[in-house]
């Protein structure tokens, strides 16, 4: 399942590392990137989220310094939830 030949340049350590772990433990319904100060995801960490991790139920990326979110969280068809709290999410 998890592809160790994947491009992890340029992916924040703490981004790589919550991939992982969600994988590794085969919980594939639950990631976490919570009080980590990340101001932004690129697209290339999103694609990397929503390809692995295709039956996401529940993300949570509250208490960092995320602005926006991409087009790309609308692939993560069976999240029902996102928590957002405590960022800087312009509308």
């Amino acid at each position: 399942m998890f592809n160790s030949n994947l491009n992890w340049d340029g992916i924040p350590s703490k981004i790589k590392r919550a991939i992982e772990t969600s994988l590794e433990h085969l919980d594939e319904h639950k990631f976490t990137i919570n009080d980590t100060n990340i101001e932004f995801i690129d697209d290339y960490c999103w694609d990397l989220i929503t390809c692995h991790l295709k039956q996401l139920l529940y993300m949570n990326i509250a208490h960092n310094k995320i602005k926006t979110l991409p087009s790309h969280i609308a692939n993560l068809k069976f999240l029902q939830s996102l928590n957002l709290t405590n960022n800087h999410l312009e509308v």
